[in-house]
């Protein structure tokens, strides 16, 4: 399930929709979080706990994936988000991380 921002409204009152699908909290779903390797793959899936811990988001991990070249590693989880709100806190703090490409 991947966040489309041109169809996705995280105003409050507006029902969100992610790929034209309402979402209603609580709301489970894999995230896929690509990242570049120039830190080591365990700081990278660190830096993703943290956030689901601060959050208070419940995960469990699947795997990780890297690129043919070696340039790129992704890392599945399945994530339950319980409102709007924490779903907004969780893609803000996800555009902080530097080496993080996207996040579907």
């Amino acid at each position: 399930m991947g966040i489309d921002k041109k169809n996705t409204s995280f105003a409050d009152g507006a029902p969100m929709r992610i790929n034209g699908e309402e979402l209603h909290f609580p709301v489970t779903f894999r995230l896929k979080a690509v990242f570049t390797t120039v830190l080591s793959d365990r700081e990278n899936k660190n830096r993703l706990v943290r956030i689901f811990d601060h959050l208070k988001i419940g995960y469990l991990y699947y795997n990780a994936n890297r690129s043919s070249k070696g340039n790129y590693v992704s890392f599945t989880y399945e994530i339950t988000v319980g409102d709007r709100p924490t779903l907004q806190r969780l893609y803000d703090r996800l555009n902080e991380i530097d080496n993080l490409k996207f996040a579907l």
